[in-house]
C-alpha cells in the first residue's frame, strides 16, 4: 500500500524537470545533501509519501505531536537562463524501505507518479555515498548510470570532481531509483556517490562534493555557505582528535612485547 498526500493547494503544472534523490544512506549524506539543496532553495514541500514497507513505528515530536515515516517530494520552480529550462523535485524519506521488494515497488510507484506529473524528466540523480579504501583528503564524486551520454556529462566537468564508477553494487533505494527510472522508463538514471570516512555518523564534505557537482553540470547556483560552515566545524572536529590521538601515543611512549 503506498499513499500520495498533496500539501499543495494545487499541483504545480511541470512541463520539464530535474529530479534530485537523496535517501537515509551511509553517513547520511546524499540525505543531508539535499535537505541543503531544497532548504537553500526554498523548495515547496509537494507531496508526501506514506508507504507500508517503511517501519511500522509512530514518531513524537518534542511537543508530542505523531507522525509516520514517510518520503516527501520537494519542488521549485527554476528561473530560466542559459543552460536551465526546467524546474527542479527533489525526492527524500525518512527511511528506506526495509526489504527488496519493498524497495523495487517504491521505485516503480515513484516512476509512475513522476510520469503522470512531469511531461519530460530531463535525469533523475540519486545521491549518496561510497567508502573507499582509503582516507581521502579530498571527496571525489563517483558516476555510473543507465545512459552513457548522461554519465559523460558528469564524467568530463572541467573540476574533475566526478570519476567513472568501473564497477560494483549499490545497495537499496540510490541504487535501484534511477536504475529503475531509466531501464523502464526511459528517464536517464545517475547515481552520484560521494567519498566519505566510514567513522563519522555525517559527513558534511561528502554531501558538499555532490552539491557542487550539481551545480557545475546543471548551473543550479545552490548556495554553499550553509554546507560550507558544517565542513568547517567537521574538519576541526577531526583536526582535534589527531591532535588527542597524538598526545595519547606520547603519553604512552614506544610499546614494548613481553614474554611469560
Amino acid at each position: 500500500m503506498i499513499k500520495f498526500k498533496k500539501v499543495l493547494s494545487s499541483d504545480p503544472a511541470i512541463q520539464k524537470a530535474l529530479v534530485v534523490v537523496g535517501c537515509p544512506g551511509i553517513g547520511l549524506v546524499g540525505k543531508n545533501a539535499v535537505a541543503e539543496i531544497y532548504s537553500e532553495l526554498h523548495a515547496d514541500k509537494w507531496v508526501e509519501i506514506y508507504f507500508d514497507d517503511f517501519p511500522s513505528q509512530a514518531i513524537i515530536e518534542k511537543n508530542g505531536m505523531m507522525t509516520i515515516p514517510s518520503a516527501q517530494l520537494y519542488y521549485k520552480a527554476l528561473p530560466r537562463k542559459e543552460g536551465v529550462d526546467f524546474d527542479l523535485i527533489v525526492l527524500t524519506s525518512d527511511f528506506q524501505p526495509m526489504n527488496s521488494a519493498g524497495i523495487y515497488e517504491f521505485a516503480d510507484e515513484i516512476c509512475k507518479f513522476l510520469r503522470q506529473a512531469v511531461k519530460e524528466v530531463t535525469m533523475v540523480v540519486a545521491t549518496g555515498a561510497l567508502v573507499p579504501d582509503y582516507v581521502p583528503e579530498k571527496a571525489f564524486v563517483h558516476v555510473s548510470g543507465t545512459h552513457l551520454n548522461a554519465i559523460q556529462s558528469f564524467v568530463h566537468l572541467e573540476s574533475g570532481l566526478c570519476k567513472l564508477m568501473d564497477g560494483g553494487f549499490i545497495s537499496g533505494a540510490n541504487g535501484i531509483i534511477p536504475a529503475w527510472c531509466g531501464i523502464h522508463y526511459n528517464m536517464p538514471g545517475i547515481s552520484l556517490l560521494a567519498e566519505t570516512i566510514p567513522m563519522l555518523k555525517t559527513d558534511p564534505r561528502a554531501s558538499r562534493a555532490i552539491i557542487l557537482a550539481l551545480n557545475e553540470r546543471f548551473g543550479l547556483e545552490i548556495p554553499m555557505d550553509s554546507v560550507n560552515v558544517k565542513v568547517d566545524q567537521m574538519e576541526e572536529m577531526l583536526s582535534d582528535m589527531r591532535e588527542k590521538e597524538t598526545g595519547d601515543e606520547k603519553e604512552i611512549g614506544p610499546s614494548q612485547s613481553y614474554i611469560g
